[in-house]
């Protein structure tokens, strides 16, 4: 009997088949105009929780899965990308009278014994306004290469410029409440009459007790990384060989040349305080003058 010649339906990106173990780029999220990168079941994984799918299926299941997550019940092709590099190459269908393309390697008798794929999630691809709706600042990932922190304004992670910048002239730091950065008075200060610092954990600042303190025993210093103080190791050490001191500014320490130096003329000591080493006036020196 002959089978009609109907055009199939495409799916989505080609670019990796079964059977195909080469490394590939990511894959973006099947949804229409999602920026993200496919997590599970070729989606994002903002879009898998909208679908309210929370575990893999079992991996006897996936290629069966496959078969059907890309066509609607009403046998039409899912719109994928907007993006030309993504038009798709391969089809599938499920009509009556269409062959349909399978995977490279033959399914198992479990694999093909497997249902449709959940109804929330086919309902999530065939909706017509869940791949417009804009998504909130908190689903957004950063639009930076390989970043996959959470965008805010302008659709980059703090680090790569998004989100509220410091008021201050010339200063590029993230604003915090009041609209400055930290060092400009922004955010939370101590706890502590007079004290213009800002705070950690307590509401206190590092010199008064606010956040984590040092694991040694009867040390009250701060804890700069694994719960140590600089004194006890903690924070980065110096690169040099054999020097085991605090780096500063970078990968050494201020003896072999990290951190910022004097800004009198030929000295190449490490600035403590308004750019001036403590023999040419910083550090407690020039507080006390002022």
């Amino acid at each position: 009997m002959h089978r009609s010649a109907r055009s199939t339906a495409p799916i989505v990106d080609p670019r990796r088949r079964f059977g195909d173990h080469t490394p590939t780029e990511p894959d973006l999220c099947l949804v229409a105009n999602c920026p993200r990168y496919a997590k599970h079941l070729r989606l994002c994984l903002t879009h898998t929780r909208l679908a309210g799918v929370s575990t893999p299926p079992p991996p006897s299941t996936t290629r069966s899965f496959v078969l059907h997550q890309f066509v609607t019940p009403s046998n039409q092709p899912i719109e994928t990308s907007h993006r030309p590099h993504l038009q798709p190459q391969r089809a599938l269908s499920h009509g009556p009278n269409s062959p349909v393309v399978g995977p490279r390697y033959p399914m198992t008798a479990a694999s093909s014994s497997a249902g449709p794929p959940p109804r929330s999630l086919m309902s999530l691809l065939t909706s017509s306004t869940s791949s417009t709706l804009p998504l909130s600042t908190s689903t957004r990932v950063c639009k930076h290469v390989l970043c996959h922190k959470t965008a805010k304004a302008g659709g980059f992670c703090i680090a790569h410029g998004g989100g509220k910048r410091c008021q201050s002239l010339d200063c590029i730091k993230s604003a915090k409440e009041g609209g400055f950065c930290i060092a400009h008075g922004g955010g939370k200060r101590c706890g502590v009459p007079d004290c213009t610092k800002s705070a950690l954990a307590g509401g206190l600042c590092v010199a008064h007790g606010g956040g984590k303190r040092c694991q040694v025993p009867q040390c009250s210093k701060s804890a700069v990384s694994k719960g140590l103080c600089i004194a006890h190791g903690g924070g980065r050490r110096c690169q040099v060989a054999s020097c085991g001191k605090s780096a500063v500014g970078g990968q050494l320490c201020v003896s072999h040349g990290g951190g910022p130096r004097c800004s009198v003329g030929g000295c190449g000591k490490g600035a403590v305080s308004a750019g001036l080493c403590i023999r040419h006036g910083g550090g407690r020196a020039l507080k006390s003058e002022l």
